[in-house]
């Protein structure tokens, strides 16, 4: 969101919410102060053969890693310091790699774990009053009770007074799963505002929002395969749909409790005529 705020691509309701973060008056003062500025250049042959050198030492290899870490670091603090770097020591940043992970605990020893590929940061100094995660990515989330515990996305964010949940995020998709507990979501672009409870999911993927309640399934904008799927995840059937146009769009919501009710609110909503066999359901139009 930072980067679409620089470049002036925030939607109205984005530039809203962007506002009210706390660093914003800061923000605008350093892009005040380095609108000016151009991103130095560098010799990249240079750079190149400066790298290679160093790897062809005789060192153990994971050192020779770390050499070349370190050239790429430098090279991205170069190319963005003037944009989105500057020092803070109340924040605490943790990073993943792919296949990694880390475990670790807030001020208030409620417990994360950032799953790999993932960022994740927290200001130390106001958490007693302010409990506000940065997530990019993918994170398990164990809160203990307290003020409000807030986990912000750039595609929604998470609201939780103590409980157990995970929310992965990336690109146009953000998926939250609670554990434990209740969270409430909030996708500004699509206007969303859930709560979900223990056992209970959202998966937002683009236009589309699968939210999967204790009793009820809630989709809206989705394509008649993702419906199919998941009427065949819940009742444990397989849906037989020859010649029917399966990226037909709707939304809608079904009841988990009786298959046939949740056939008649969801495909006969488009004039999908079907008959039940057993454990098969086969579609007709």
């Amino acid at each position: 969101m930072l980067h679409k705020w620089y470049n002036n691509t925030l939607t109205e309701d984005e530039l809203k919410e962007f506002k009210l973060r706390d660093e914003y008056d800061d923000l605008v003062k350093i892009k005040e102060n380095t609108d000016h500025l151009e991103t130095p250049t560098f010799d990249k042959e240079k750079m190149l053969t400066a790298i290679l050198n160093d790897s062809t030492k005789n060192k153990p290899s994971n050192v020779i890693k770390l050499h070349w870490f370190k050239y790429a670091a430098a090279i991205t603090i170069l190319i963005a310091s003037t944009i989105f770097f500057w020092p803070n020591d109340k924040i605490t940043k943790f990073n993943t790699s792919h296949g990694d992970y880390v475990s670790a605990e807030f001020p208030d020893n409620s417990i994360f774990e950032l799953q790999g590929n993932s960022s994740l940061k927290f200001d130390k100094e106001t958490w007693s009053q302010k409990r506000i995660v940065f997530l990019e990515g993918n994170a398990i989330f164990e809160v203990v009770k307290g003020p409000e515990f807030l986990v912000k996305t750039q595609n929604g964010d998470v609201r939780v007074l103590g409980t157990k949940f995970e929310v992965n995020e990336s690109m146009d998709t953000l998926e939250v799963s609670c554990y434990e507990g209740n969270v409430e979501v909030n996708i500004f672009t699509k206007k969303i505002t859930e709560q979900l409870l223990a056992n209970e999911k959202l998966l937002s993927v683009g236009e589309s929002t699968i939210i999967q309640k204790s009793e009820l399934v809630k989709l809206k904008s989705v394509t008649l395969n993702q419906l199919i799927q998941e009427l065949q995840q819940t009742f444990d059937v397989i849906i037989n749909k020859s010649n029917i146009n399966i990226n037909e769009k709707l939304s809608c919501n079904f009841q988990k409790q009786n298959l046939a009710n949740a056939l008649e609110t969801s495909i006969k909503t488009l004039g999908i005529n079907y008959s039940i066999e057993n454990n098969t359901v086969t579609l007709t139009k």
